[in-house]
Formats: structure tokens, sequence, C-alpha cells
């Protein structure tokens, strides 16, 4: 499923497999696999290609069985004052090699001029799990708060504990991870702005 999508945003962008392998550091072979899924990409892979097809790593992570549909809030003329989407049918993107689950609250509508220009996400992270497999650097600034549990977030050399209701926000380019330090599951719900599709 994955390798469609790559090659399917590679030959858009008018790259050759040689183009993209050039680009970043991997094997024109390699590439081919992937395409084909005779291989799957590592969550690092994912993200040196989507640097070098300039797309962003959500499109190669959203979940193909998501039941929430797009068409009508992003394609609407209204779409630019409301768009509601249900809990029960949000889009979800999947970090299979850590276990994450982002689920947007925002919608994600990257096919239709009508974009939001924040991006929302819900996260409930197992029991002494990360969000991301390393540090995450990113272009937009972030504030994320606690809805049950509690996380530390790792910041330069820093590790600041949150509790329910305590807010964090992350300014462009820090490098930060987050983590559920306890036995139970915690929540939390993140903005981004500028959203990157």
């Amino acid at each position: 499923m994955k390798g469609e999508i790559i090659k399917n945003i590679r030959l858009e962008k008018g790259y050759t497999l040689a183009d993209l392998a050039a680009r970043i550091g991997y094997t024109a072979s390699y590439l081919s696999q992937l395409e084909r899924n005779l291989k799957q990409p590592s969550l690092e892979a994912l993200r040196k290609i989507a640097d070098g097809l300039n797309t962003p790593i959500i499109t190669f992570l959203m979940d193909g069985n998501e039941k929430y549909i797009p068409s009508e809030p992003c394609e609407s003329d209204t779409f630019e004052r409301y768009a509601l989407i249900k809990g029960t049918s949000r889009r979800r993107m999947v970090v299979p090699e850590i276990g994450t689950v982002y689920q947007f609250i925002t919608p994600v509508c990257s096919q239709t001029p009508n974009k939001p220009r924040m991006l929302g996400f819900y996260n409930e992270l197992k029991p002494k799990a990360w969000v991301s497999e390393k540090l995450v650097i990113h272009e937009p600034e972030e504030s994320i708060i606690v809805i049950e549990g509690q996380v530390d977030i790792y910041v330069d050399d820093k590790v600041f504990t949150l509790a329910r209701g305590d807010s964090f926000y992350i300014a462009p380019g820090v490098p930060h991870n987050i983590k559920n330090p306890a036995d139970t599951n915690a929540v939390i719900v993140a903005y981004q702005f500028p959203a990157m599709y």
C-alpha cells in the first residue's frame, strides 16, 4: 500500500527511481522494491523519502482503513468556515514501529485547495510508549495539552513532566519527543501551525 503511494507521488513530481535515489541516498533497486511492496520501509526511510519528495510524512502513514471521508468538508465552499469531524470517524495516522496511532481532529485534505492552516491530532499513548522513535524536528510550532495521565516531554537536555491539564509549547525547529512514563494510558491533544501537507 505504501509502495503505491510513494510511486504515485514520485511520478507526479517527475522523478525517476534514479533521481529519487540520488536525492535521498538509497539505491534505485531498494526504492523499486518499496514501490512494489516487496519490502516495508522503516520509519527513518519514510522520513528520507518524504523529504526527497518534498511531501509530509503523514502522507505515507495514513491508515487506509479509516472511516473518515473528507469529501464534504474538504471540497465544499463552506470548508473555509467549518468542518465537523465525528469522534468515531477521525482520520488516522499509524506509526507501527512504535505502536503509535494519531487521530486527526482537523481535516486532512491534501488533494483540495481548501486546507486548514493548522493540524490538530489526538494521541492515546500506551504505557511506556513514545510518540516517535527518536527526537522530532519540524518547522511548525506545536502546542500540546495532556487530557489524561501524564507525559514526559524531552526538549534539548531537559525533561518536563506534565500532568492532566498541563500544556506545553514548542517553537519551530526545536528537537523534542514525548513519552508516557506511566503504567496506564495517557492522552494528549496537539496542534501544529502551519500545517504541513
